[in-house]
């Protein structure tokens, strides 16, 4: 089958699924269009695989749901910038047109943000279920405008403002000073999460907050703002690709903000060089300098999506798709590199609509029925390859967070804190040889730098003036008394 010609999106952009009911069987295509290539986390090369994958672990459903797939893709489409202007005209003309005869019930993607939330309101109007897989719009938890949308996206702005919120609570921090780099190839991602951020300490959590766009290539603008940020706070978000923290962190160490009254924090959602650069104090020493930002980097932690539990069944499907991701679609992955959080999200998604798909059927539901389909898949935790995937009442998947420190010893970051989003927990990583908590090891101090100095950020304190005025009052007094001694004796 040759598809016409539908442009793709950056991310799974589209997975529809169209059911005709048999007298036994539920016939279920699966409709997928993806961007071409491996520019995205869940581009063709990512995604693909997983989604074959979690179609042919969907055996058990198989005496109740019959899928087909249908893979629609342009290799000249390959940003979300070029499916933002395609994404509702190539949904309508499925619905309307190529999907006569085998009626769509539902919708998987789109991958974008912006794509997304301009299909949701497709899918309200058509009553019918849409799974979403992309990063995180705090627009898509606004259920009044998407009722039938669930969120499956390991991330989303507001569980990671949450998560900022409980860790810097923890830490008895309410002040920060966040640092936005406006000079990377990554806008889309990185200066709404500042923005959002920002706005949601100020005004949900009633933080002091002060925002600053930096140039993280130009050392003299980001050491202005940090002597912004000395005079208003001691801790730091700085929100920026990863290759741009080692030169954040040196201007910071040339301020002399990294001694141990400074405190440091920076998101990486899942690590890969790849999309997010790479958090490292050592580069070669081609600038002399690593000495230096392994230093700066004592003061450094870094926030990730946590990783999946090592189960059996998690390792064995990610195997798998590594392998159908060489053989079918010709990405090898590196040693070391784990599929990532986001193509991982499609299977989880796949599986759970399937689960809700069969219960519907079982119970005698209109799988048609968009807003209720949705409803029972909110307000519950599935179980899948061992992991828990928790969707909110609100249909939104809750997400799991690490805190990690760099070892002085090996200079790599290890998992400090970990937060736990059916638990609703955030508690101390354990080593795993011996289940022993790792302890957060703070430079030059035996705890926390504290959220304010005793004197205030300036110095310039009530408490600490008066104590000033008073030692300057008991220095000229007893200047006043030696010079009394120093007269006695010459009159004597």
């Amino acid at each position: 089958m040759h598809p016409s010609p539908v442009k793709l999106t950056s991310f799974l952009l589209l997975s529809v699924f169209a059911f005709v009911r048999g007298a036994n069987v539920t016939d279920v295509a699966l409709v997928q269009f993806y961007l071409w290539g491996a520019k995205t986390p869940t581009s063709l090369q990512f995604a693909a695989p997983v989604m074959a994958k979690g179609e042919n672990d969907l055996a058990p459903y198989k005496g109740v749901l019959n899928i087909t797939r249908v893979l629609i893709y342009d290799r000249n489409v390959t940003t979300c910038y070029e499916i933002d202007k395609k994404a509702t005209f190539w949904a309508t003309r499925y619905y309307y047109r190529e999907a006569v005869g085998n009626p769509v019930t539902g919708i998987f993607g789109p991958g974008c943000p912006s794509a997304a939330l301009s299909v949701a309101p497709l899918a309200r109007a058509w009553n019918r279920p849409m799974l979403a897989t992309t990063w995180g719009d705090y627009a898509f938890s606004n259920k009044r405008r998407f009722p039938t949308l669930t969120n499956f996206s390991p991330y989303i702005d507001y569980n990671l403002n949450m998560f900022i919120f409980r860790l810097l609570n923890y830490f008895s921090y309410n002040t920060v000073g966040i640092l936005c780099d406006d000079a990377n190839d990554n806008l889309s991602l990185y200066v709404p999460v500042c923005t959002n951020m920002f706005d949601t300490l100020r005004l949900t959590y009633n933080f002091s907050a002060s925002r600053f766009y930096v140039n993280a290539t130009d050392e003299n603008n980001v050491k202005h703002y940090l002597e912004e940020i000395r005079s208003i706070a001691r801790v730091v978000i700085i929100i920026a690709h990863g290759d741009r923290i080692r030169p954040i962190m040196l201007a910071a160490f040339d301020k002399q903000m990294t001694g141990g009254d400074y405190v440091y924090f920076t998101i990486e959602l899942f690590q890969s060089t790849k999309f997010f650069g790479s958090i490292a104090w050592n580069t070669g020493d081609g600038d002399k300098r690593d000495a230096d930002a392994q230093t700066a980097f004592r003061s450094l932690f870094k926030i990730s999506l946590r990783s999946p539990e090592a189960t059996p069944e998690y390792h064995n499907v990610t195997d798998e798709i590594k392998r159908l991701s060489k053989t079918r679609f010709d990405y090898t992955y590196a040693t070391g590199e784990d599929v990532n959080p986001f193509a991982m999200a499609n299977y989880y998604a796949l599986a759970a609509y399937a689960q809700v798909l069969n219960e519907t059927i079982a119970y005698g539901g209109n799988p048609n029925d968009g807003a209720n389909t949705s409803r029972v898949m909110w307000n519950r935790t599935f179980t899948i390859l061992g992991q828990d995937i928790p969707i909110n009442d609100n249909g939104d998947r809750e997400a799991d967070w690490t805190l990690h420190q760099m070892n002085a010893e090996t200079g790599t970051f290890m998992p400090v804190l970990e937060y736990s989003a059916k638990r609703k927990v955030l508690e101390p990583s354990r080593e795993p040889e011996n289940h022993s908590i790792r302890q957060i090891v703070w430079y030059k101090r035996d705890s926390p730098p504290p959220n304010e100095p005793k004197c205030g950020y300036r110095g310039i304190k009530r408490a600490c003036e008066a104590t000033k005025e008073h030692n300057q009052y008991q220095q000229l007094v007893a200047a006043v008394v030696n010079l009394f001694e120093v007269i006695k004796g010459m009159l004597a």
